[in-house]
């Protein structure tokens, strides 16, 4: 059992090393100017994402302070899960704002919204002010960078793009690092207002620097614009993917909002050490992104990415209970923080590889908008959680860490199917495929899939392989 494991692993890098061969062809040239590209799209995600990490350390002053009408601490965390969930949500629109005005007024269009949003959210004084600004308006703006810049790094790289992608997604750790003591000490030093004006002109200078510097390959691939594509659904492996994507959004997600309140409701943390931990994490992610991103390059992305996920959670059900003092709790935020976030390290190439890069920005696009019902809920989730249990942790813990492994089962599916298209594919004498939804379905893809053009047949195929591995 143990050769033939490791025969489909050895297998499943194979097929990614010929598929990089095959779509490396259309446009990659493996760096030169990619790289600045990598550094711009590192930088956005700092003052984007990294920004938005940062919302634990208002969630807490929040909290503490409960100085806005009408507002409860569920109020509050609903915030944070706005942000995300509206970032995907305005997937669509930014897409077609692409199709129509191209990626850079994409990009502009977002330091506007952002900077905008931050600005509003200094001058409120209810609850609704703040669900418009910092939750509303702010997810807006982010979701218009995450469209204008996601699939741009598979677009420069081939045999690194793994490492490419999780550098750029580094920014998120890198921003969440420096936003966590930023905020935390303009809060304190002078006002939760000023410490938002602050963010909106360091975050807008940069990303309006960047948005300038980045450039595409959109018309060379052709990339296909479309707001969705119901098609995509009848790929099993797409909708694998998809529930890969929501399992691990909502662990990700619970355990960056709740792990700095964990720190000051539990352990007594004051407003310094709790952002610390928002630090740690943020620490973990810079690490773990890059980790991810060179291990996923050479030992095959969906293995690497099936088993960082797989220790996210069993990180959160085995050591985060036992986080009872301010070191176990540094410890377990940076590993935390390097592990639940492999989702953003391989999203781009592992997508890529699922449906190829012409329908690449459709696919993302129908990727992000799924993912708004668990990104609006799960700080919710993870509160109420511990409301409901007398402030007890351990049920948003154990349901966290259910995600994460979860999670990891759906990918190694996606790892077993493909291990079987190269051993279909070797022993039919031809190594070279190519993917995307309309190509599975034809030509040389049916040495695997046979003339019957079952999907459903394929799919069960690969999870029983995946359950023997």
């Amino acid at each position: 059992m143990f050769e033939a494991s490791v025969d489909s692993g050895q297998a499943s890098h194979n097929t990614e090393e010929q598929l990089e061969q095959s779509i490396g062809e259309l446009v990659s040239v493996d760096g030169g100017y990619g790289w600045v590209c990598a550094l711009a799209i590192f930088l956005i995600n700092a003052h984007t994402w990294g920004v938005s990490t940062s919302y634990s350390i208002f969630l807490t002053h929040y909290v503490e302070t409960d100085s806005l009408v009408g507002a409860t601490t569920l109020n509050y965390a609903f915030i944070g899960g706005l942000q995300y969930s509206q970032a995907f949500m305005i997937a669509p629109v930014a897409l077609r704002l692409m199709a129509l005005c191209g990626m850079r007024t994409c990009l502009l269009t977002g330091v506007i919204v952002q900077t905008g949003s931050l600005i509003g959210a200094s001058f409120a004084t209810h609850i609704w002010h703040l669900y418009l600004s910092q939750g509303i308006g702010f997810g807006w703006g982010v979701g218009l960078f995450l469209i204008g810049t996601q699939n741009n790094i598979s677009q420069w790289f081939s045999h690194r793009r793994s490492l490419a992608a999780g550098l750029a997604a580094a920014g998120t750790g890198a921003g969440g690092l420096l936003y966590s003591f930023v905020a935390s000490f303009m809060i304190q030093s002078t006002s939760i207002g000023w410490a938002l004006r602050v963010l909106a002109i360091v975050s807008g200078t940069v990303n309006f620097i960047c948005s300038i510097l980045i450039r595409d390959h959109n018309n060379q691939v052709h990339a296909v614009y479309e707001a969705w594509n119901l098609k995509f659904l009848r790929n099993p492996f797409y909708l694998v993917l998809l529930v890969f994507a929501w399992t691990s959004m909502l662990g990700e997600i619970i355990i960056l909002t709740q792990i700095p309140n964990f720190g000051s409701l539990k352990l007594g943390l004051n407003g310094t050490q709790a952002s610390v931990i928002g630090a740690m994490i943020a620490v973990g992610q810079i690490l773990g992104r890059i980790c991810i991103g060179f291990l996923s390059d050479k030992l095959g992305r969906l293995n690497v990415a099936s088993l960082v996920t797989f220790l996210a959670g069993l990180w959160s059900v085995v050591v985060w209970p036992q986080a009872h003092s301010y070191g176990v709790l540094i410890f377990f935020s940076i590993c935390i923080g390097a592990f639940a976030g492999s989702f953003w390290a391989i999203v781009g190439p592992v997508s890529t590889e699922v449906m190829g890069l012409q329908d690449l920005p459709t696919s993302l696009s129908m990727l992000f908008l799924a993912l708004v019902i668990p990104t609006t809920f799960s700080p919710v989730i993870g509160m109420q959680i511990v409301t409901s249990n007398d402030g007890s942790y351990l049920g948003t813990q154990l349901f966290a860490g259910l995600m994460f492994i979860v999670s990891s089962i759906f990918c190694w599916i996606i790892r077993s199917w493909k291990a079987q298209i190269i051993n279909k594919m070797k022993s039919a004498g031809d190594i070279q495929y190519s993917v995307g939804i309309d190509s599975m379905r034809t030509g040389r893809q049916k040495a695997f899939f046979g003339n019957s053009d079952n999907f459903s047949s394929s799919f069960l195929s690969a999870f029983f392989s995946a359950t023997k591995a």
